[in-house]
């Protein structure tokens, strides 16, 4: 999908994109020397696909159940399964980790994944090197324990039911995440998917995947989908004679996204998701995800000032000025802010009204400096508004806003008072043209006769 819209301030292109995260499975001939039951993410090389650990998640909750007949028994009821990487994730030895392997994607039997001995008492790492440490409530286990599960050959299949990041009661109002086997119905209570900047705590997603006994002693494959929207920014310019750099809104503020709705001329407060609950649905071909319980919030988005994309912009002109941080000239190479917002999802049925007639207004300060004198002039408080239906985000998608400054830019090159929480755009031109008109000369001042000379 691939929209453009133009407005007072600057075009706003929209892209998104799915991304689905594939952890990828094991040669299925290979069988391993024990027979407990491990998780492996291998690298893949797929378009749409990347490995959960690069997408700065380092955990996540699991719940199997084998079946045997018409009986059915737990085998995980919400176990942390956690990374260990390079100074990321959770400080285990393969002393103390039957599954645990340091050959990522290796058909060894082994992987970086693991589950044994990661119950909130047994892990005891407080060093301050990267890793999770015991104090990180967050990410520690709702179990004190945590033991090794097998396969059992006497069953037919083991389900998996798995979602990422893993939640820990303690910043959720009930008991955390929920799985109930007979109806297949995954349930996170309303104040544990929360929108936010990091992706570890603020992306959402989940996976599941039926094992039978044949593929016993296999690790275990999953494919997360994403619950969460992602947004990101981006700006270029087109004012010729000048080249532009972001600057802070105004002290302490950098870019502020404010919801807002617009009737007519006339702009209010809006709302989108601070948090929400799911029920996640597994019981058919795919399954499908039910937001509830949101909460609306008024809140502001924060964005960082765009940094420079690889293309260098160091340049020299003939009236002495030099450009190092300004911002690019094309859709191409158009420079992005480092953050990005996981969006809780407002096209879905059981959003509010209010929620999907939201859109954003923005609020951005620029610096125009002139390619020939070197002469700077600051654009304060430049706005923009978003319409709601550019802000109808889906699950599992990207949007990035690309905004192009032109000389129609709003804001003013005085001293405004800035307010980063105003739902208004504004519709004054800040760039006023220099313009030189209705030029005279004066008449000649006479002397009397003394001006005038004979000359014989």
């Amino acid at each position: 999908m691939k929209k453009s819209i133009f407005l007072a301030v600057a075009a706003v292109a929209m892209t998104a994109c799915s991304n689905d995260v594939d952890l990828g499975m094991k040669d299925a001939n290979k069988q391993t020397a024990d027979n407990a039951i491990g998780f492996e993410v291998l690298n893949k090389n797929m378009s749409r696909a990347q490995n959960l650990q690069d997408t700065k998640h380092y955990n996540f909750g699991v719940f199997a159940y084998k079946t045997a007949g018409s009986t059915s028994q737990t085998v995980f009821d919400d176990y942390l399964v956690g990374y260990n990487g390079t100074n990321v994730g959770y400080d285990m030895t393969t002393g103390n980790q039957t599954t645990l392997g340091d050959q990522l994607g290796s058909v060894d039997g082994k992987s970086q994944w693991a589950y044994e001995k990661l119950g909130s008492s047994e892990y005891t790492h407080t060093a301050e090197d990267g890793f999770y440490k015991k104090t990180d409530t967050r990410y520690m286990s709702n179990w004190t324990n945590q033991f090794l599960r097998y396969w059992d050959y006497s069953s037919t299949q083991t389900d998996f039911y798995a979602y990422a990041p893993y939640v820990n009661k303690t910043f959720t109002s009930t008991d955390g995440v929920k799985f109930d086997f007979s109806s297949k119905i995954m349930t996170f209570p309303g104040t544990s998917i929360k929108a936010g900047y990091s992706a570890t705590d603020n992306e959402y997603m989940f996976a599941s995947q039926t094992v039978t006994s044949t593929n016993y002693n296999q690790d275990v494959k999953l494919g997360f989908k994403r619950m969460n929207a992602k947004i990101n920014i981006k700006f270029y310019e087109e004012v010729a004679g000048y080249r532009v750099e972001m600057v802070d809104l105004k002290s302490g503020y950098t870019i502020t996204a404010v919801p807002a709705k617009r009737s007519g001329s006339t702009y209010a407060a809006g709302t989108v998701y601070s948090e929400t609950g799911a029920k996640v649905n597994f019981s058919g071909a795919n399954a499908t995800v039910a937001l509830e319980n949101y909460t609306n919030s008024s809140a502001r988005l924060d964005f960082a000032l765009p940094t420079l994309n690889l293309q260098s912009f160091t340049q020299t002109y003939t009236g002495g000025a030099t450009f190092t941080d300004v911002i690019g000239e094309t859709p191409a190479t158009a420079s992005g802010s480092e953050t990005t917002y996981y969006a809780i999802p407002k096209n879905t049925t059981s959003a509010s009204d209010d929620a999907k007639n939201t859109g954003l207004t923005f609020h951005v300060s620029f610096k125009l400096i002139s390619i020939d004198t070197n002469e700077t002039l600051t654009v304060k408080d430049a706005t923009v508004f978003v319409p709601a239906e550019y802000c109808h985000w889906d699950a599992n998608y990207a949007y990035t806003y690309i905004f192009k400054i032109t000389k129609d830019a709003t804001g003013s090159t005085g001293n405004p008072e800035i307010n980063p929480d105003s739902p208004d755009a504004g519709t004054d031109n800040a760039l006023k043209p220099i313009v030189f008109d209705n030029c005279v000369v004066e008449e000649w001042t006479t002397a009397g006769n003394d001006s005038e000379h004979n000359i014989n």
